[in-house]
C-alpha cells in the first residue's frame, strides 16, 4: 500500500484565513474547517445534490461530524461515512495539520 503523502496548502495562511474555505489538494477540490485549534478537510461537494460545503457544511458534535445544511445529511469526519445518508454515500476526508502559519493535508 502506498504511503499517503502530505500536500502543502500553499494558498492558505492559517493565521489570516477565514474558515471554512475552499482549496485544492493533489488536484481535488476540498474544504478546510477549523474547530478550535484543530483542522479537518472534506471533499468540496456533498454527494447528495452537489451542495457546496463552503456554504452548506457545518462541523458539529465536538468536531466529529459534518452536516450538510441543505438537506441535513450527516457524515463522520474520521471515516467519511454517512450517518443518515445511503450506505454507499460517503465523502472523502482529509487530515489537516498546521505547521506554523501553513497548513498541509493528506487523504485519510
Amino acid at each position: 500500500m502506498a504511503e499517503r503523502q502530505w500536500h502543502d496548502l500553499e494558498e492558505i495562511d492559517a493565521e489570516e484565513a477565514t474558515f471554512p474555505l475552499a482549496c485544492t489538494v493533489d488536484g481535488a477540490d476540498m474544504v478546510v474547517f477549523q474547530n478550535g485549534d484543530s483542522y479537518c478537510g472534506v471533499q468540496r461537494l456533498c454527494p447528495h445534490q452537489d451542495a457546496d460545503f463552503v456554504r452548506c457544511g457545518m462541523v458539529m458534535d465536538n468536531g466529529t461530524m459534518l452536516r450538510c445544511r441543505l438537506h441535513g445529511w450527516v457524515f463522520k469526519l474520521d471515516t467519511g461515512k454517512g450517518v443518515n445518508a445511503g450506505q454507499k454515500d460517503g465523502i472523502e476526508v482529509y487530515e489537516v495539520e498546521r505547521d506554523g502559519s501553513r497548513l498541509k493535508a493528506r487523504k485519510k
